[in-house]
Parts: structure tokens; sequence; C-alpha cells
């Protein structure tokens, strides 16, 4: 009998899904996670919620999310948030 693992080399390991809330006045924060295998993960940015303004040009601000280490995302915009805080969505897949 085969398995999926003999042609594909594996599956998923383990979904991890969350959200990273980013203060008024701050330009990053950070979510801790169960602990996974970098060379192996693929960290996907889902959406986020939040506005604000530089030099009175109001619009999305573009928030990143990377995996910093095997149990910690950061999330970072290019300027501290002056008027509200940020809400990223993030989703991390762990593959064998």
């Amino acid at each position: 009998m085969s398995t999926l693992t003999q042609f594909s080399g594996g599956g998923i390991k383990s979904i991890q899904r969350g959200t990273i809330v980013i203060n008024i006045g701050a330009a990053s924060a950070t979510a801790t996670v169960t602990s996974v295998n970098t060379a192996k993960s693929l960290l996907t940015h889902l959406g986020q919620t939040g506005y604000y303004s530089v030099s009175s040009t109001n619009g999305l601000g573009n928030v990143r999310i990377s995996l910093t280490n095997a149990t910690t995302i950061t999330a970072a915009v290019g300027a501290a948030a002056n008027a509200v805080a940020f809400t990223v969505s993030y989703e991390l897949v762990e593959y064998d």
C-alpha cells in the first residue's frame, strides 16, 4: 500500500492562525507561536485593519509580517501609528 508521504515527502504538520495588534504610537508588535522549523514553514498575511496619517496624507498602513525565529512573528509598520491601532491577521503553516 502506498502513502502520500512516499510520493510528496510529507504533508502539513501544523497550522497556526492569529492576530497581532500594533498599538497607537508603536511601530511593531510580536506574537508568540508554538515552535516551528523555520525552513519548512510558510507565513501568510491574511489582512489588516487600521489607518494612519503621515504628513496629512491618510491611507492604509502597510503592515509587514515576518517569522523572526521559531517561536516569534513580528508585525511592523513603516512609521509609528499616531492615530489608531493596527490589527493584522496571519497564518503559519509548517510542513513535514
